[in-house]
């Protein structure tokens, strides 16, 4: 009973690293996409600003923001 316990000792350590591995690329994949986002937002966001300074009407503000991807919110 004991050398059958040791031989699946380390079947079970293989499968726990297997595990570990696939969950810490799944972890990388989202980080990453997370990341992109993030700076795409950015950029957007810097995009917007910059055009802002140089005195846009609000109309023209809307449509650039809705160009990159916004949803302009009437209040």
């Amino acid at each position: 009973m004991n050398k059958l316990l040791k031989n699946n000792s380390g079947s079970v350590t293989i499968m726990a690293f297997v595990v570990m591995l696939f969950l810490s690329l799944y972890g990388a994949i989202i980080l990453g996409n997370s990341s992109r986002k993030y700076q795409n937002q950015t950029i957007n966001i810097n995009t917007i600003v910059s055009s802002y300074d140089k005195n846009m009407t609000d109309q023209d503000l809307a449509r650039l923001y809705e160009s990159l991807g916004g949803e302009v919110i009437n209040y």
